[in-house]
């Protein structure tokens, strides 16, 4: 997202974009809603994207026995191991998302099918499905720079 903050905030002429920024602008989506066509290189936009969360909890908190919480401390800090990351497909309509846990949990949702992600149906997927989806969401995990695609 920040190139394309970077875009709003700077004129079409006065981009720079920083080097270590991961992937480009799209407000040309959002500006010619017909812009689904091809970028200056001749590729088109991509349909799938990264989310990623990292859990806020710390599985020791440093002493022998950890204090239980504040009385009316309603908020309690999010689980160590929620922490995870999906690759969200437009076309077709799915997310796929692996947690970094001692477990390796996987969720897949076919979201034209279980728009309310009540059914993880990860375990239905072929070996092949798994390891395609899996490389993509690699791909977009570790890339770097404006070529991040």
């Amino acid at each position: 997202i920040a190139p394309t903050i970077q875009d709003i905030v700077t004129s079409w002429q006065e981009q720079t974009f920083l080097e270590d920024m991961d992937g480009q602008s799209f407000l040309p989506l959002v500006v010619d809603k017909s812009s689904h066509s091809p970028n200056d290189d001749g590729s088109h936009w991509r349909n799938d994207f990264l989310i990623t969360y990292h859990g806020e909890g710390n599985p020791k908190c440093g002493m022998s026995k950890c204090p239980p919480p504040l009385p009316k401390d309603y908020h309690q800090g999010d689980a160590y191991n929620n922490t995870y990351n999906c690759l969200r497909s437009m076309d077709p309509n799915f997310i796929y998302c692996e947690f970094q846990d001692d477990e390796h949990f996987v969720e897949y949702y076919n979201l034209e099918r279980d728009p309310w992600q009540l059914h993880n149906a990860a375990n239905d997927l072929t070996l092949q499905e798994r390891f395609l989806f899996q490389e993509r969401l690699w791909q977009l995990l570790f890339c770097h720079g404006s070529n991040c695609q």
